[in-house]
């Protein structure tokens, strides 16, 4: 079995083991982050073969947190693995997305979850992962895999998030550049995996100043994945003229709730 690059998936997995026992050896202060592990570059790889081998990484760190039942550690590392995975990419990306699902039916078993049905939950979502993701304009796809630093971004972005709102059980996020919704995946199966403060309520506000038939279909795709992961979910537009309108007076907010901004590096594009 071989990956798109040049070394074969054994290849990849061996010096990802190797790697992985220098940076353990280096005792990282916060090995949660995988700033450390995807940013960092393999003398002599490819670009290819460098992201195979970080995401190989990336797996190693994870299943040794559930060995030692760092379980909230072990779940960030869990859902990048998730995001960067595939059950239809490379062999590398196959190999980690199987396996990144057997250590979390492992967490579940050691957490008390209920794995049958959660199992069944998530082989759902991932078919509607997969068909929003049909969805996407093919030229983005391209662009956000392709390039390490939209992924890197954008699950920090979103990480910061979560850790942000971990005892929150309303969380009113208000999306500033929606596009086709892909971060708020990212978003929703990471709180619909909390185990210590279950979610009551995802509220996404999404601020557009044009297309409202497109924010309309990002709404609707987001609403079926959200049931799909029994997550209680509702979404609204805010649509303004000029991005410098927004006021906190056209949310809808409710007391009790957490509110979350996200602002990626859009905004002159939503400007006029």
């Amino acid at each position: 079995m071989s990956c798109a690059s040049g070394l074969s998936t054994v290849e990849v997995m061996r010096v990802a083991r190797e790697r992985f026992i220098q940076f353990s050896s280096r005792r990282h202060a916060d090995d949660c982050m995988a700033d450390h592990v995807l940013g960092s570059t393999a003398f002599g790889l490819s670009d290819q073969e460098t992201k195979d081998v970080g995401l190989a990484h990336l797996l190693l760190a994870c299943a040794e947190k559930v060995a030692k039942k760092q379980y909230g550690c072990a779940k960030k590392l869990q859902n990048l693995c998730d995001f960067l995975s595939s059950s239809s990419g490379n062999s590398v990306q196959r190999v980690v997305y199987y396996f990144s699902k057997a250590l979390q039916q492992k967490t579940d078993r050691e957490t008390g979850r209920n794995t049958s049905q959660g199992s069944e939950s998530r082989d759902v979502a991932a078919m509607h992962v997969e068909e929003a993701m049909a969805a996407l304009s093919p030229a983005l796809m391209a662009c956000f895999l392709e390039v390490p630093f939209f992924q890197v971004t954008e699950f920090a972005g979103i990480q910061a998030i979560v850790e942000n709102v971990a005892s929150s059980k309303k969380i009113h996020f208000v999306d500033l550049a929606i596009r086709t919704g892909g971060h708020c995946i990212v978003l929703m199966q990471a709180l619909a995996t909390r185990y210590e403060c279950p979610i009551e309520m995802l509220k996404v506000t999404a601020v557009g100043v044009k297309s409202r038939n497109k924010i309309e279909d990002t709404g609707r795709r987001l609403a079926q994945f959200a049931e799909a992961l029994k997550l209680p979910f509702t979404f609204k537009i805010a649509m303004v003229k000029d991005i410098k309108d927004i006021k906190e007076g056209i949310f809808e907010l409710d007391t009790g709730e957490a509110v979350a901004v996200y602002c990626p590096l859009l905004l002159s594009s939503t400007m006029n």
